[in-house]
């Protein structure tokens, strides 16, 4: 068989091709840091790792999640201990109202304090995060204020006092944040639950402590209730922050998990598309060597034309 020049040539033609496209490939695989350049390199293992990143996208999402919720319990954990220090204070203040001793000077100026507590109870209520009102439920605007007439709290416009049917009814208004697949945690106190509706709703007693001190005939045994009202509804506040404590160590529990799911899917995602450094450079290194190699000799076998075998 003889072998024409057009055979050698495309023969030469062919091996510089292939090693080319060996440099192309090892090229870009440096580059990107990446072994699988298209899904035909490895079907199945292009399939595991988009898998990998779908798992890893979802718990990205929950992982977030998680950390917002976090972040709501804790300033609902705040909040909550405001509270409980303005009961402590409100316990202290009927336990010296009690005082058969006190003069009327002295109560009022306990009424004084009491009237700035009352105040302060409605800006805790109205507590945000990150645009959220802690205490408001569904509420998208501050969700407390106070009838100017009446001196009634009002949860959206809803008289605690005058309307507490209406009240009960989205007193069960809670955020819920997912964290799972199908897992859901409620991360907020509604205030409307947390006050209570009608005449006994926690800031119009504060209120009618404030009138019995400044009515002059309010007795030793009127402020003694009051003391026992405070301390039940600070047990109550102390209940919801232990709540909120528990959720909050359940959410560190979920967010170590999280972590480490989302490292060990790294991991397997790592194995499956990133390169051996140290392997690709030196196949590289082959390929650019034998790609030089047949640049080489492809000089040497093409350099003939037809004008060499003409006399």
């Amino acid at each position: 068989m003889r072998i024409t020049h057009m055979m050698t040539t495309n023969s030469y033609l062919r091996d510089l091709y292939a090693n080319n496209a060996n440099l192309t490939k090892y090229g870009t695989q440096l580059s990107s840091n990446t072994r699988i350049l298209r899904e035909s390199d490895d079907p199945i293992g292009s399939a595991q790792a988009l898998k990998a990143k779908q798992q890893t996208s979802r718990l990205n999402k929950y992982s977030s999640n998680v950390e917002d919720a976090q972040s709501m319990l804790t300033q609902t954990e705040t909040s909550l201990s405001s509270i409980s220090d303005i009961y402590s204070r409100l316990i202290n203040m009927a336990t010296n109202a009690a005082n058969d001793t006190y003069s009327d000077e002295e109560l009022e100026s306990i009424a004084t304090e009491v009237s700035q507590l009352q105040t302060e109870i409605v800006s805790v209520l109205n507590t945000q995060y990150s645009g959220q009102y802690i205490f408001g439920g569904y509420s998208t605007s501050k969700p407390f204020s106070v009838d100017e007439t009446t001196g009634h709290l009002l949860y959206n416009g809803i008289d605690l006092v005058d309307d507490a049917t209406s009240a009960n009814a989205i007193a069960d208004e809670v955020v819920s944040y997912r964290i799972g697949d199908s897992t859901t945690m409620t991360i907020n106190v509604n205030g409307v639950s947390l006050l209570g509706t009608g005449s006994d709703n926690l800031y119009n007693v504060v209120g009618k402590f404030l009138s019995d001190l400044r009515s002059g005939t309010a007795t030793a045994t009127d402020f003694s209730d009051y003391q026992t009202i405070f301390t039940d509804a600070q047990n109550e506040v102390i209940n919801q922050i232990t709540d909120v404590g528990a959720k909050q160590s359940r959410l560190e529990l979920i967010a170590n998990r999280y972590d480490d799911n989302l490292d060990n899917l790294e991991t397997k995602r790592s194995n499956i598309e990133d390169i051996d450094q140290a392997e690709v450079i030196t196949k590289w290194t082959q390929a650019q060597t034998a790609y030089q190699a047949t640049l080489k000799a492809g000089s040497q076998m093409i350099q003939l034309s037809l004008l060499d075998f003409l006399d």
